[in-house]
């Protein structure tokens, strides 16, 4: 404000001294174009900075200029020509306050879109984790904590899109001794029990082994080994035989013994397509039919006949 003020001071003065050698009101109206231009301010302030100039130079003509043709001119000119530096100030202040306004406003668009934007990619990422869950609960069996039937087939989907043409597969199919029994005389929440036990009890036989387990269905449970010799497959299964006795649950029904106990039917061979793997899976059921049949509490293993893995029991 002091800098403006004096700026037009200083013109005032030199266009007065101007008066004396050539009349000329060039340095005032330069000076006042100038500040009407680069200075955008309120009437209030603009006329508080125009006001004492003017009303020096307006008192200070006649002292000046002695030719009242030209001093009229001058008075003449000098209005029409404050009048118009007013309405470009006028006119370049709203420009002025329309785009600081325009900016504010679009500062705070964008800054709401950005929060609109963090909102939503905020969403997407929860719905991503909750999409993660319900597809982990959906291969979940919520009883037993182990992979369901779907698990499953992620798994061996997953396992057999591996380069190689074919690859050795494993099943063990795992069923719960006079589980009816069980569940008739002792109740279904006791059952339930029994089941989650079980389920654990497997899993810990094999936490070292590179194998898959699930739940099948009811009394039910499947392990999947991929590329392991039949002989180490056998010794996984007897474990979890063997295992059994350790947990001591009493089934007094059982025509087995007196703790609840397992069979176990193997069957194993080449795959390479999802018919030799169903037929896999149904050998391995038959040889828990089998085992069930000769006394349960056991393993039994479908043996190959051919190349082709024909079973023969």
């Amino acid at each position: 404000m002091r800098f403006i003020f004096f700026f037009l001071i200083w013109g005032v003065v030199v266009t007065l001294r101007a008066q004396e050698e050539y009349g000329s009101l060039m340095a005032c109206a330069v000076n006042f174009m100038s500040v009407a231009i680069f200075f955008h301010a309120s009437n209030k302030k603009l006329l508080q900075v125009y006001s004492v100039p003017v009303v020096l130079l307006v008192i200070g003509l006649p002292f000046f200029q002695l030719s009242e043709v030209v001093l009229i001119g001058h008075y003449v000119n000098l209005s029409l020509f404050l009048f118009f530096c007013w309405l470009g100030s006028r006119m370049l202040y709203q420009s002025s306050i329309t785009s600081f306004y325009n900016s504010l406003l679009l500062t705070e668009t964008n800054e709401n879109l950005a929060q609109i934007i963090s909102e939503k990619e905020e969403i997407n990422r929860e719905l991503k984790e909750v999409n993660v869950q319900l597809k982990k609960l959906a291969t979940l069996d919520e009883l037993t904590n182990l992979p369901n039937r779907r698990g499953l087939r992620q798994y061996i989907d997953k396992a057999m899109q591996l380069p190689a043409s074919k690859r050795t597969l494993s099943f063990i199919m795992l069923d719960i001794d006079d589980f009816k029994l069980f569940n008739d005389n002792y109740g279904h929440f006791e059952g339930d029990r029994v089941l989650h036990l079980v389920a654990q009890q497997i899993k810990s036989c094999t936490a070292d082994a590179n194998c898959h387990v699930s739940r099948f269905g009811g009394e039910e449970f499947i392990i999947t080994v991929f590329d392991q010799a039949p002989e180490a497959v056998f010794e996984l299964a007897d474990c979890i035989v063997s295992s059994m006795g350790k947990l001591k649950i009493l089934h007094e029904f059982s025509t087995v013994a007196d703790y609840v106990t397992v069979s176990i039917g193997i069957a194993t061979g080449e795959v390479e397509n999802e018919v030799q793997i169903e037929a896999l899976k149904e050998q391995a059921d038959f040889a828990l039919y089998e085992a069930k049949s000769r006394g349960k509490n056991r393993v039994e293993v479908a043996k190959e006949k051919t190349a082709d893995s024909t079973i023969q029991y």
